[in-house]
């Protein structure tokens, strides 16, 4: 049965990874095409983080050195006292057990203390984590915490948040045509550095699509959700093959001359 690449496709006009600079405000990116439809962007910092109109904010969070199962003895390594945000001092119990499982420990702390939670970390080791996110969000441990020593983690120490990327908007620049206005990606904070730079994916006008030129149709391969090149056969098949003659200069074409 014969078969072949499928390369023609309506062109959904969407700008993927548009590599951008910010401006020297640290504040301002201006896309190359136009925005034409405000949820399809995407903006991402430095090829890594991803940056929602929200912003990026991480919680004051610290990880153990220590690595389960552990021995828990009462009136000796049982106690975890933690406040959030400058709350009341909250305190957690466990009941003896030799050789507790790191994930039934992490159960009973996270069942008696709010506004955090304990997780088991990428390197075996149990974490600590708040619920509240940005700069204004802390944690701390307190000495009374006997149980944080056997998990390897500094007590007596305020751990803070961060707000990594602030929020950003669009905003029109209103010296560009009213059919096709460039809409400027501004955030609310300056960024660290003007080194930074900025990967933008956007839908964009038909008149204004590097993908297709503005025709509506790009000729290209695509692939299914296998990972396979989608092929066209039959009918579809011998339409393609008319429209490669006719598209195609004479003589360009070096396996049909």
């Amino acid at each position: 049965m014969s078969y072949d690449r499928a390369i023609d496709f309506e062109c959904p006009h969407i700008v993927v990874d548009e590599a951008l600079f910010v401006n020297g405000d640290r504040q301002t990116v201006r896309p190359l095409r136009p925005i034409s439809s405000f949820t399809s962007v995407k903006v991402r910092l430095n090829g890594a983080i991803e940056c929602p109109s929200e912003g990026v904010y991480l919680p004051p969070q610290t990880i153990g050195t220590r690595k389960g199962p552990f021995n828990v003895q009462q009136g000796v390594n049982n106690v975890f006292q933690v406040s959030v945000n400058n709350g009341p001092v909250q305190t957690a119990t466990l009941p003896s057990s030799r050789l507790m499982p790191t994930v039934e420990l992490t159960d009973r702390l996270n069942r008696q203390l709010q506004g955090v939670r304990f997780f088991l970390s990428d390197r075996g080791t149990v974490g600590i984590q708040s619920a509240y996110e940005g700069k204004a969000a802390t944690l701390f441990i307190y000495s009374g915490s006997s149980l944080a020593s056997t998990l390897g983690m500094v007590v007596n120490r305020e751990y803070r948040g961060k707000d990594l990327v602030s929020g950003w908007t669009l905003v029109t620049d209103v010296n560009t045509l009213a059919d096709r206005p460039t809409r400027l990606v501004v955030f609310d904070l300056p960024l660290r550095s003007t080194n930074d730079y900025i990967e933008v994916s956007y839908a964009t006008l038909r008149e204004e699509c590097r993908r297709c030129g503005g025709s509506g149709y790009e000729h290209d391969w695509r692939f299914n959700q296998r990972g396979d090149v989608e092929i066209v056969q039959d009918e579809l098949l011998l339409v393609q093959e008319v429209q490669k003659i006719l598209y195609t200069e004479r003589g360009t074409n070096p396996f049909h001359n």
